[in-house]
């Protein structure tokens, strides 16, 4: 008798799992986004995010730009000095030097950078500015750079939450459910399987937003989900080193 409860017990948490995992299936391949479908349009939302990603880098060093302009990648000298000789005859000196000097020309810095770069910036001069914020995020300590992500992706999430918020709840339902029969390890590991580059790659920025609970998050942590998580689909592109170290935060955080 207890045998036939076991094994009725186990036919019916199998019947569940594989019954909600079709349906989490079903409704990854109806997603939309942009006129792509399924498996593509989270590819298409992954590189929304990118975007959004790059509009906020821009703004991150135009920021850091304006107000500590000591502070900056090597790179952001050279290519700032040069803008500043080229567009403006208040120059001085050469280098870092000429860069602290014209951004202290003024309490108005909004007004020095448009001295250099006017509303219609050449796409050449937006993407290294965008190479300064993300080289400044990529030199953060891991656990700010985590927070801004987040940051950004609770942003994001306010224009496409009526797409992803409805996915990660099935995902979380579906991997609660397998947590809680007696084949959990190999009910996760199947449920891994079928999550893509890019699933998983907006699943890490939901898990550092507002939008990933602690209990979502725990099970993404106890099931290793995140493992395939591929370093240069993330937004700004980790050393391998430094994904590990982001990815044990969230971790530490559900330990």
């Amino acid at each position: 008798m207890d045998q036939t409860k076991a094994q009725f017990k186990q036919q019916s948490e199998e019947n569940s799992f594989y019954s909600l995992l079709n349906f989490h299936q079903s409704k990854t391949n109806q997603t939309v986004y942009k006129g792509s479908v399924g498996f593509d349009a989270f590819k298409a939302l992954s590189e929304q995010f990118d975007i959004s990603y790059n509009d906020f880098c821009f703004s991150f060093a135009r920021r850091k730009i304006q107000e500590d302009p000591t502070e900056l990648p090597s790179f952001a000298y050279d290519f700032l000095s040069r803008i500043i000789e080229e567009r403006s005859p208040l120059n001085e000196g050469t280098g870092r030097e000429l860069v602290i000097y014209y951004f202290g020309l003024s309490e108005n810095k909004n007004e020095l950078f448009k001295g250099l770069f006017d509303a219609s910036i050449i796409d050449d001069d937006k993407s290294r500015i965008e190479a300064i914020g993300d080289t400044l995020i990529r030199q953060m300590k891991p656990d700010d750079r985590v927070k801004l992500i987040g940051e950004i992706y609770n942003n994001f999430y306010h224009d496409h939450g009526h797409i992803l918020g409805h996915y990660f709840r099935n995902l979380y339902y579906t991997l609660q459910l397998a947590d809680s029969t007696g084949k959990n390890d190999s009910y996760a590991n199947i449920l891994r399987a079928q999550l893509s580059r890019y699933e998983l790659n907006l699943l890490f920025y939901n898990a550092l937003s507002k939008y990933g609970s602690t209990k979502f998050n725990a099970l993404l942590v106890k099931y290793n989900i995140l493992n395939g998580l591929y370093n240069w689909d993330v937004c700004y592109k980790p050393e391998p080193d430094d994904l590990k170290k982001d990815l044990a935060l969230l971790y530490c955080s559900n330990c």
